[in-house]
């Protein structure tokens, strides 16, 4: 009935005509086309089979280098160097293998003379090292390098150089993945679905085709097919007959490091296999097509009410969709970011052998830690990212720390890339702000991520902020993010700001990413009444800049003036090659009123301290060519006339674990990692003159004995949640009853309801929870259940589970992971007798 209504309409007519027509006319073209589309398909996948091999070529090429770069800085093995322990070094190198995928490791002193390896010498040749270029590995240049001699070996290696504590050469580490060996091809066959081959010059070394148990291709290379691949140095694609098989085949040439084709590799696709896998393909598709096209014709037979229901649903289900791959997105960038830096600082903290550095990698963690916390509190907040809104949280916070946050979380990465990160505060921006530092904080964070991901190695990376005016106690800053990386042309920008887009396809495939974040970062600088924009040509760079607005905070701004330090009188010097990091230096010290000279190698350095005297503090960069700042250190103390009057503070882009120890001996008393901020420098400066206890802003509560005689009740049913709260709590002076569960906490206070002067409650506990606790506690008779303070201790964070703990009857509430200041002020609060 329906379909003879819709029959009626002289334009429902014509309509499905030409539906029918589309269809006849589709099933001729298939018909037509299928074979030349087979081919097609078939050409595309052995075109991507061969991507994948350059791409896993790569992969082992990256390997090799993390595998022996990695080692080269290893402590243990540069002990193990020097003493010539081989049992260690071997020892050290099977702990990594399976770790980086590589296949043997080789030590050398520094004349080439083999201290340790990890094969036989017989099987692979002793000169394998002897003909490893030193120079070369003192470049960190990655090579794909062979040997013949009792044996053939194709194979990526790198070659690492290894420096003692005095920055001397004591010799090369290096690592390597083999292709050549029976277990290699079969693994590259089994990644590629395809036969592989491997060819030393035109000799096959290794299979994966085989007959009754052995190898069969023939054991040369057809000889235009070696002229072509090893004496051109060309790729090589075409057809071939093995085995009375039609396969699709791929030859490739490896290269050494004098740009000679000494190898082959060879991947082979059976046309039958790939044959029913494309006609599969294309006959899903045909199915697919044809079933799109009924699913129209149903559609057209829908009533226009029913139409409309459908685009309605059809529109919440798309925004639906970007809302959750907005959050996934934005929140997989967020979460990793910090934990990038957690877990590479838990392993230098873990691995330090001096308190200042298992101190600055503490410092880090907590730092990152903090970052990721507050990242974890917009992902608990899932209904609001659903719908696509996001509210501010409006607090006061320190412009210049939450700066230094957002650069802690962001230097592994630019030091693993060897990039310079620069950064300017305006000193006209109020030390104190009232916005949302959180949301700020991930803005700059996504613009720093992309300039380290777009910049190349040893490029530069600026983070530049400046105060643009101040209006009825509204602020407005600029803060914009410069590199020097591979920069956006006209066409692609209008494309930026908009969910799912990048500059190109072939960006998005080298860079990765989701092309979502710009597009989060915009809504949140717009919540913020601000704008956000790009400035950038193809090649030649690009800074991203934005504006916000945001009130002074209520507290009272930094001082960068104290009255205890004679600015003028100090004298720095600031040693570094580069001379836009020396003009920054030199703009901070003036800030505050101090003197400062600059010199752009060790050389000038040594010059201007014979010329002008001792200076107070020497700021000097660890690496320098000719002489470096651990030479420059050294050299400075054997020429003072007090060495302990004078303060060296050695200033690196590297991680603490790699200079602390060379800085020390060479005399060093202090590290700073850059970029250099105000308040840091102000910090060592006080730390030189003895001021450091004597700050009168964030300094640590004084807590020794601050409870002295006073009794808590902790319901808390984790126990290790008891241990940090019973470690921090510790040195107050106060005494502890543990209470596993709600149930044990209601039987406890009753037993003895006027020992206690807290109770610590968890929300989620057995038997009974925190608020029912909480509940009968203030039900019962004991006359200090209506007053005792019951302060909430617990994970639940939301707004609403605020709201549900004082509604049971909490005075206050805490949320995890535990601020230890804030569980001090909250406890300060209703202590009324161990107030400070």
């Amino acid at each position: 009935m329906m379909f003879t209504k819709y029959l009626r309409g002289k334009g429902n007519i014509i309509l499905t005509a030409i539906l029918i027509v589309v269809i006849a006319a589709q099933i001729v073209f298939l018909s037509v086309s299928f074979a030349a589309f087979s081919d097609f398909l078939i050409s595309e996948k052995l075109i991507s089979n061969i991507n994948g091999l350059k791409h896993y070529l790569e992969d082992s090429k990256a390997y090799s280098k993390a595998a022996a770069v990695s080692m080269a800085v290893n402590q243990d093995a540069v002990r193990a160097i020097e003493q010539r322990d081989t049992e260690e070094l071997l020892r050290l190198f099977t702990t990594t293998h399976d770790l980086f995928r590589v296949n043997y490791y080789t030590v050398t002193d520094r004349e080439g003379i083999v201290l340790a390896r990890t094969h036989e010498p017989e099987n692979y040749g002793d000169s394998v090292v002897n003909q490893q270029n030193i120079g070369d590995a003192l470049e960190g240049k990655v090579s794909t390098c062979f040997e013949k001699g009792t044996a053939v070996r194709v194979s990526v290696r790198t070659g690492a150089p290894v420096y003692n504590a005095d920055g001397v050469l004591i010799g090369v580490i290096s690592a390597g993945i083999r292709f050549d060996t029976p277990e290699a091809v079969m693994d590259l066959g089994a990644l590629f679905n395809a036969e592989v081959t491997v060819f030393f010059g035109n000799e096959r070394i290794a299979t994966t085709i085989v007959r009754d148990g052995h190898s069969i291709v023939g054991t040369t290379l057809d000889p235009e097919i070696t002229d072509i691949v090893i004496r051109d140095k060309q790729e090589y694609t075409g057809d071939a007959d093995i085995l009375g098989e039609r396969y699709k085949t791929f030859y490739m040439p490896l290269l050494n490091p004098q740009d000679e084709a000494f190898a082959a590799l060879f991947i082979g696709m059976p046309m039958k296999s790939l044959q029913d896998e494309t006609n599969l393909s294309i006959l899903t598709g045909v199915v697919i097509v044809l079933c799109g096209i009924v699913f129209l014709l149903i559609l057209l037979f829908r009533n226009r009410q029913e139409k409309k229901r459908l685009v309605v649903l059809a529109e919440q289900a798309e925004a639906a969709s970007v809302a959750k791959s907005s959050f996934l997105s934005n929140m997989s960038h967020e979460i990793r970011t910090p934990m990038n830096a957690i877990i590479g600082m838990t392993y230098i903290g873990r691995s330090a052998h001096e308190a200042d550095q298992m101190i600055y990698a503490l410092d880090k963690i907590e730092s990152a830690s903090r970052h990721l916390l507050g990242v974890i509190n917009d992902i608990l907040d899932f209904s609001k990212i659903e719908s696509g809104k996001f509210d501010l949280f409006m607090s006061d916070f320190d412009f210049e720390k939450m700066l230094i946050r957002v650069v802690n979380v962001s230097t592994i990465r630019v030091e693993e890339k060897k990039q310079k990160l620069t950064v300017h505060v305006d000193k006209n921006i109020p030390g104190i702000m009232h916005g949302d530092d959180q949301h700020l904080a991930q803005v700059i964070t996504n613009l720093l991520g992309n300039a380290v991901k777009f910049t190349p190695e040893e490029g530069s990376i600026s983070l530049h902020t400046c105060f643009l005016g101040e209006e009825d106690g509204i602020c407005e800053i600029k803060i914009a993010v410069t590199d020097t990386g591979i920069g956006i042309g006209p066409e692609q920008q209008a494309k930026l700001f908009r969910s799912f887009q990048q500059a190109e396809t072939g960006t998005s495939r080298k860079y990765g990413g989701t092309g979502l974040g710009l597009a989060i970062s915009k809504s949140i600088v717009e919540k913020m009444d601000g704008r956000i924009w790009i400035e950038s040509e193809q090649g030649k760079g690009a800074t991203f800049a934005f504006t916000v607005k945001m009130k002074r905070g209520e507290q009272k701004d930094r001082n960068y003036e104290r009255k205890e330090i004679d600015w003028p009188s100090i004298r720095i010097l600031a040693v570094d090659d580069d001379e836009y990091i020396l003009q920054d230096i030199k703009r901070i010290v003036e800030r505050f009123g101090a003197a400062c000279d600059v010199a752009l190698n060790g050389a000038s350095a040594l010059d201007l301290v014979e010329k002008n005297g001792d200076y107070h503090l020497y700021f000097v960069d660890w690496r320098m060519p000719d002489m470096n700042g651990i030479q420059l250190t050294s050299e400075l103390k054997k020429r003072m006339k007090e060495p302990s009057d004078a303060f060296v503070v050695m200033v690196s882009a590297a991680e603490y674990n790699m200079v602390a120890e060379s800085a020390k001996k060479a005399g060093a008393d202090r590290f700073l990692q850059k970029p250099i901020f105000p308040s840091i420098f102000e910090d060592i400066v006080r730390d030189y003159l003895g001021l450091a206890d004597k700050r009168t802003e964030d300094t640590e509560i004084m807590i020794d004995g601050l409870f002295e005689g006073c009794c808590i009740l902790l319901a808390e049913d984790v126990e290790i949640n008891r241990e940090i709260v019973m470690s921090l709590l510790a040195p107050t002076g106060l005494s502890i009853d543990f209470a596993e569960n709600g149930k044990e906490a209601v039987s406890k206070f009753n037993a003895a309801p006027g020992k206690y002067d807290i109770v610590l409650m968890d929300m989620q506990m057995p038997e009974i929870d925190g608020l029912e606790a909480t509940r009968q506690i203030r039900a019962s008779d004991t006359p200090a259940a209506k007053s005792i303070p019951i302060v909430a201790m617990t994970a639940n964070v939301f707004k609403e589970d605020i709201e549900k703990c004082l509604a049971a009857g909490m005075n206050s509430h805490i949320g995890k992971p535990l601020d230890f200041n804030e569980v001090i002020e909250v406890m300060q609060k209703y202590l009324s007798d161990g107030n400070a």
